[in-house]
């Protein structure tokens, strides 16, 4: 008999690679295992053409899966169906939890799932990019395999009422809007430091192939500095 409640949680990228989805999935991680004391089980995409990996923490185990191919940001196996099977067969989750919307390892997660609970975690809108071949995948792949995968889903965790209510309004009856949180230990206001002018601070990862994150929009409601900061680890 397990002791411990088991959670298998599926994410395309982890710390120390990623942004925003990733800290968002090991920071959910760490904090059911420390504070509600699941198992937890965090599966993601490894090296190109690498080995697999099996990483023991504090908090969880972490497997790192290796992949052979990759579309725009979204790293893929054949392989990974074979291998997802097995990780939810030795370990018989509780649950299981796939962080969207980059494709890939969340869609072959669901195929392994069985009759397990499913949860998706969505954290952004249509993954659009104004690139005209690269759209028509995604168009493609938003109103075809997403859709399996979200009817799939028990419940739905969308970080915004704009996801909610725009691209996954047809599953409003079974999500709700969880907005992440922030850090309050960490991030402490000086009240000292206020302006008369508001101030935005636009914290993203800007790489190239993240380019699609609306600063154009923000640039003409208030004042826009941008700086770049190396991501350290987590």
């Amino acid at each position: 008999m397990k002791s411990k409640k088991t959670a298998i949680i599926f994410a395309p990228y982890f710390p120390p690679k990623g942004g925003g989805l990733e800290y968002y999935a090991h920071t959910i991680s760490r904090t059911l295992s420390r504070e509600y004391h699941w198992r937890i089980i965090v599966v993601t995409s490894g090296e190109k053409n690498g080995r697999d990996t099996v990483e023991q923490t504090d908090d969880f185990v972490l497997h790192r899966l290796a992949y052979q191919y990759k579309f725009s940001n979204t790293p893929f196996s054949f392989g990974w169906l074979a291998k997802i099977k097995e990780i939810m067969r030795s370990e018989n989750p509780d649950l299981v939890n796939i962080h969207m919307p980059v494709p890939g390892i969340g869609d072959v997660a669901w195929l392994a799932t069985g009759k397990r609970p499913l949860v998706i975690t969505y954290h952004a809108g249509s993954m659009h990019k104004n690139n005209l071949w690269q759209d028509i995948f995604i168009w493609l792949y938003e109103h075809g395999p997403l859709q399996l995968l979200l009817r799939r889903a028990d419940r739905i965790i969308c970080s915004s009422d704009f996801v909610r209510f725009n691209l996954l309004k047809r599953y409003i009856y079974k999500s709700i809007t969880i907005t992440p949180g922030v850090d309050a230990d960490f991030f402490k206001p000086d009240p000292s430091r206020k302006t008369e002018q508001p101030t935005l601070l636009f914290v993203a990862v800007l790489a190239a192939e993240r380019n699609k994150k609306d600063c154009g929009y923000l640039s003409m409601r208030s004042p826009l500095y941008i700086k770049n900061f190396p991501m350290r680890n987590l």
